[in-house]
């Protein structure tokens, strides 16, 4: 696996010192590790390889080409936490989190030139007052689910929401999300 990396790797656009370093560093993890690099590297090149044949076909601009991420966070932690204790301490250490525990969702999209969507925010709860929100941006669109989590009618709705503010900005015929 690692040999054939390596020579995939020659045959692209990448440098030699940059191919011979990553297969100093592969061969110094392990081949089961190394391995799973090698398969995991290969499904992003494939994954490349799809869009660059898409946007071919089609003819789809860069700035028509669209990238999004669904990230939830709970409210009140800003970091992973650490725990210290005694090495006398038996069992699992216990953390405790000052706070509530609501779930947030964001999604976020921005285009090939960096052009970013409005935020679409997922917070936990059955219905919000649009007068709690007031100092966010106008086209930010706040919606609530059960859990804080993204729904099938919350996508839908996301779908939408980025048809409605891409359609104009399109240079193309065709967009590529």
């Amino acid at each position: 696996a690692k040999i054939y990396l390596h020579n995939l790797l020659a045959r692209s656009r990448y440098r030699a010192s940059s191919t011979a370093s990553l297969s100093y560093r592969l061969s110094r993890i392990g081949s089961s590790t190394a391995s799973a690099l090698t398969v995991r590297i290969l499904s992003q090149l494939q994954r490349f390889k799809l869009v660059k044949e898409t946007r071919e076909r089609y003819g789809i601009l860069y700035d028509d080409v669209y990238n999004f991420n669904e990230t939830g966070f709970i409210i009140g932690v800003a970091a992973t936490s650490k725990v210290v204790t005694s090495s006398n301490t038996v069992g699992r250490a216990v953390t405790v989190q000052p706070g509530n525990r609501d779930w947030v969702t964001t999604i976020e999209c921005i285009n090939a030139s960096g052009w970013c969507l409005p935020l679409f925010v997922i917070l936990s709860g059955k219905l919000h007052q649009a007068s709690w929100y007031q100092h966010l941006p106008p086209d930010w669109v706040v919606a609530v689910s059960d859990n804080g989590w993204t729904t099938d009618e919350l996508g839908v709705d996301w779908v939408k929401h980025f048809d409605r503010h891409t359609a104009s900005r399109t240079r193309g015929v065709y967009r590529l999300l």
